[in-house]
């Protein structure tokens, strides 16, 4: 179980994860970091996979609708209540890429809040394989985001980014978000929108996830023409820290 006050949390709310988990907790795990997932109750086995890896979860039901808000409030809760040194917010397809180990960039960083490049990774046509990270090698670059922070009182998170009030903020130069949601089946794709849909109708801001929409008229395949090659890139030495 995570104690109160630890040292570096990633927090993550999941729903219908399993194919992808073993490796997200792997990874954090060997960045020295403690895990807490908000099991958004899934119907695949990703609670018998956080059980058998004793990882720090509860169940959290939204009605199988995939409210962003609610289940944020719901990590904000649990947040505020272990009061981590370090708020590392993640999901099972996002992995936070650093030059060297998480734990050792937050024991050195001289600012409260790290802000990184994040790299969308695309399905160009690729068969769907699970093994994102070796298979999927296009991306578009997206604007730095906030998904680091330091605990402070009242924690929030706020779309895409934790609120900052008045931290010292300061963008990593040697690390990356890397996101890897736009490679997943269609079949997972089409669910996640419709959860989405969902959560529209309950009175979720509609911006909050229209890429969703967008992907679905292109049926979540990307022009090669569009993106970067990670494989020809400066993130390159990055990226093949988690391939």
């Amino acid at each position: 179980m995570v104690n109160e006050g630890c040292n570096k949390l990633v927090i993550a709310f999941m729903y219908n994860e399993a194919p992808y988990l073993q490796a997200w907790i792997d990874y954090y795990r060997c960045n020295g970091c403690d895990l807490y997932v908000i099991n958004n109750h899934s119907s695949d086995n990703t609670e018998q996979i956080l059980i058998d890896n004793n990882v720090s979860y509860h169940n959290f039901d939204t009605g199988n609708s995939f409210h962003l808000v609610k289940l944020q409030e719901e990590a904000d809760r649990v947040i505020n209540n272990i009061k981590p040194k370090w708020v590392v917010y993640a999901a099972a397809d996002l992995y936070h890429i650093f030059d060297k180990k998480i734990s050792d960039v937050l024991d050195d960083v001289k600012f409260s809040q790290i802000e990184t490049i994040c790299l969308n990774f695309l399905n160009i046509g690729e068969n769907y394989n699970s093994d994102l990270q070796n298979t999927y090698f296009y991306y578009q670059k997206y604007r730095p985001l906030c998904l680091i922070s330091k605990y402070y009182d009242g924690f929030q998170l706020a779309g895409d980014n934790i609120t900052s009030k008045g931290l010292p903020r300061g963008l990593y130069d040697n690390g990356i978000c890397a996101n890897y949601g736009a490679c997943k089946s269609v079949f997972e794709q089409i669910e996640k929108l419709e959860r989405r849909r969902k959560a529209w109708d309950e009175g979720l801001r509609k911006q909050t996830g229209k890429h969703f929409e967008k992907g679905l008229k292109r049926n979540w395949i990307y022009n090669k023409d569009e993106c970067e090659d990670i494989r020809m890139s400066e993130y390159k030495y990055l990226i093949d820290k988690i391939r």
